[in-house]
């Protein structure tokens, strides 16, 4: 297709709008230890990889010339790239979340980690498990597999158009939905044990309430936590990382 140069470099910007969209949610390509010039250049690239296959099947002959429409189409590929990514991100804050929960349950919370993902500290749990999901991410090739999907969502959206309302409130729904029943499956067993230790606290403290039964048990209760964790830790970041492929998996 022949086009001219106004409407080639905005056919261009949208397919980068909508690249773009989609690596500041992916887990890694938007993390603060990422330098943004690096994230900058690796959107462009694949924008100018995507390009040549979209350009083909949608007419973009005169766009440039109503900014009004312009706009329009650059709203919708952010919606559209939002749509995609977002329900990865879900899976990565509902990882966070479930550190952080997981954490305070073993009285490890005062513990600060190394934030991976966002720009503000976390607990120790949280920024472990983070590190360790967004590692496996790029081991396992789901990012590769991530750049491929963004690539195939033309597709299914054309480039410029609105995806439709309600296929991305059912894909945005179900995404959260599975992300934090997956983190609830997973930290089901820390529940579980922090919820008798306390019914055992609770009993023991009821019986002499002149021992500080709270005092003598918390070592226990972070003793038992991180026992657990060793055991089944990797059975853990395993079990999400097998989810978070459903997702990403073509």
């Amino acid at each position: 297709m022949n086009l001219a140069a106004d409407d080639l470099i905005i056919g261009i910007f949208l397919v980068f709008t909508r690249v773009g969209t989609c690596l500041m949610l992916l887990p890694g390509f938007s993390t603060a230890q990422a330098p943004m010039q690096v994230r900058l250049f690796i959107a462009v690239a694949i924008s100018l990889a995507v390009f040549p296959g979209v350009a083909d099947r949608f007419d973009m002959a005169g766009v440039a010339d109503d900014p009004t429409d312009i706009l329009r189409r650059i709203a919708a590929e952010m919606v559209t790239g939002a749509a995609f990514a977002l329900p990865i991100r879900f899976f990565v804050a509902a990882l966070s979340f479930m550190g952080e929960t997981v954490t305070q349950m073993i009285g490890l919370n005062a513990i600060p980690g190394v934030p991976m993902e966002e720009g503000q500290g976390a607990p120790a749990l949280s920024a472990l498990f983070n590190a360790a999901a967004v590692t496996l991410f790029f081991v396992l090739g789901l990012h590769a597999n991530a750049i491929l999907a963004v690539a195939l969502t033309f597709e299914v959206v054309a480039l410029g158009e609105f995806p439709v309302l309600a296929d991305m409130v059912i894909r945005l729904r179900d995404g959260l939905s599975d992300a934090f029943l997956t983190v609830l499956r997973l930290a089901a067993p820390f529940v579980i044990f922090t919820i008798s230790v306390n019914m055992l606290s609770g009993v023991i403290n009821k019986l002499t309430p002149q021992i500080p039964v709270y005092f003598i048990l918390t070592p226990f209760l972070i003793a038992g936590g991180l026992a657990m964790l060793y055991w089944i830790g990797d059975d853990m970041v395993a079990l999400f990382m097998t989810a978070l492929t459903a997702i990403v998996g073509l």
